[in-house]
């Protein structure tokens, strides 16, 4: 009888045992229906989200379970009291960049800021002396100030603006970058950032 007594409380234990690892990493797989399936890129960039926003500056990169490298690049916040606040964040994963819009949902303990992911974009792979320029009004589009542009940034150009590779215009409405003729846009260069 104490045999069965303990079988079954090892089972409810067993089954109601939490799991610590993350809901859902890249390369792990989820059994839907009988099959086999890898878990959504929502779960996965979820995932990668809340591990780019426990990185600190002082050490900007990380190895998920899985093996991905998440680096962190640069990034900013663009105030606009009709819209709203959005964060930019560059990184690096796994050696291809991305930029990710996140619109400032409130805050949590200790005062540290909570996110909503609008979008995220792939972008080109940087060549070297490249940069990503996220800050509010450093491009210019045909000379004049356009303060919602961003873009990369390479080496030719004078001492102050450096021509544009790739240019992305923001659309405060939807939270997305869209991508703009680079021609003619410049960005200011920042001594000490190549």
């Amino acid at each position: 009888m104490k045999r069965i007594l303990f079988g079954l409380l090892g089972a409810v234990i067993a089954c109601t045992a939490k799991d610590e690892r993350p809901a859902a990493v890249a390369g792990d797989t989820v059994a839907i229906g009988g099959r086999t399936t890898p878990p959504d890129s929502a779960a996965l960039a979820a995932y990668e989200d809340s591990l780019l926003g426990q990185l600190p500056n002082a050490r900007p990169t990380t190895v998920t379970p899985n093996g991905d490298t998440l680096t962190i690049l640069d990034g900013t916040i663009w105030f606009d009291s009709v819209v709203g606040d959005y964060g930019f964040r560059a990184y690096l994963r796994n050696s291809v960049p991305y930029i990710r819009v996140a619109m400032i949902a409130g805050r949590g303990p200790r005062g540290r800021l909570i996110w909503d992911v609008k979008s995220r974009l792939r972008l080109p792979r940087l060549d070297s002396g490249e940069r990503i320029v996220l800050e509010k009004g450093f491009c210019s589009v045909s000379g004049k100030e356009d303060s919602s542009v961003v873009a990369i940034a390479g080496t030719a150009g004078d001492s102050l603006y450096r021509n544009a590779h790739n240019a992305w215009r923001f659309d405060a409405r939807t939270g997305t970058l869209r991508e703009i003729p680079a021609a003619g846009v410049s960005c200011k260069y920042v001594a000490g950032e190549e």
